[in-house]
């Protein structure tokens, strides 16, 4: 079988990334043609699909220039990528895939390469990685960082009232209106045919708010790859993207507690800065920072 993997990034950027490249290590093992189409960028795996790969492009674009004009056209694109449809187009039209597995498609390929598949008449899965169809800000977490289901799935511009996105009007005015328009077209509810969730508290939360049907399955991980460790050792390990809802201010709050063992925390992302002065303004030397490690790290 042919499978079209759509994802907006061809490199490890988090644990979605993780997941694509292991689910799609296995289904080339069990005899299939695995088809990716992302974006351009340096970082990137190598693949003989990339000169098909849309152009590199992302919301914060929209930030880096006064031009309002240039701003509409970069928020334009947010909502709906035209170049990234021409491109999977041809793509789709060169290969001819059996089916397309979908991933976090928004803000950079854009919900608009749904109607694409759906014009090449392909059954479309997509996996959920987060709560982006019902919550503009992804994690269902407001601007002050509550838990918040203000929005329900078809009120987000309570998602600008309350800064959800960046801590910033102006963008969470543009993702409360991506949100509208994708709910006005419909790119989730008439373009996929089934939605996998990770956790059935996801797949839950998703469809109670109209998207069906929904399946759980858990992420991949290549137990061969791991050798157990059987002896104790005197330290805790946390390993992930940093962010606040992985409770990272939670776990240093019970480092504080345990100063005799150490903590170290594995990862990289957006709270790491605001991590590293805390740890240094609570003179927490038991927790250590170690920054980004793959493989055999």
């Amino acid at each position: 079988m042919k499978i079209l993997m759509v994802h907006k990034f061809y490199y490890i950027e988090g644990g979605a990334e993780r997941y694509v490249f292991n689910v799609s290590d296995l289904l080339r093992q069990k005899g299939h043609t695995v088809i990716p189409f992302a974006m351009q960028d340096e970082r990137n795996f190598p693949s003989e699909y990339s000169r098909y790969f849309a152009d590199r492009f992302g919301p914060d674009q929209l930030f880096m220039t006064r031009n309002p004009l240039k701003r509409i056209q970069i928020a334009r694109r947010v909502i709906y990528n035209r170049e990234a449809q021409r491109k999977l187009d041809q793509l789709i039209k060169e290969t001819r895939p059996d089916i397309a597995h979908v991933h976090s498609v928004y803000h950079h390929l854009s919900p608009s390469v749904l109607s694409t598949l759906k014009e090449h008449n392909l059954p479309v899965m997509m996996t959920l990685h987060d709560y982006k169809i019902i919550c503009p800000n992804y994690i269902l977490m407001d601007g002050s960082r509550r838990v918040c289901e203000a929005c329900r799935g078809k009120s987000f511009w309570k998602a600008t009232a309350k800064k959800c996105f960046r801590d910033s009007y102006a963008a969470s005015a543009l993702v409360s209106l991506e949100a509208y328009a994708t709910k006005f077209n419909k790119s989730y509810s008439s373009h996929v045919d089934l939605f996998m969730s990770p956790s059935r508290f996801l797949g839950d939360r998703v469809a109670a708010y109209g998207y069906q049907p929904v399946r759980v399955q858990p992420y991949t991980l290549d137990l061969t790859e791991y050798q157990p460790g059987y002896q104790p050792e005197n330290y805790f390990l946390f390993m992930g993207r940093l962010t606040h809802e992985k409770g990272l201010h939670f776990l240093i709050d019970a480092a504080r507690q345990i100063r005799n063992t150490e903590l170290y925390i594995v990862g990289t992302g957006p709270l790491a800065n605001e991590l590293r002065e805390r740890i240094s303004r609570e003179k927490l030397d038991h927790v250590k920072m170690i920054g980004y490690k793959s493989g055999t790290e």
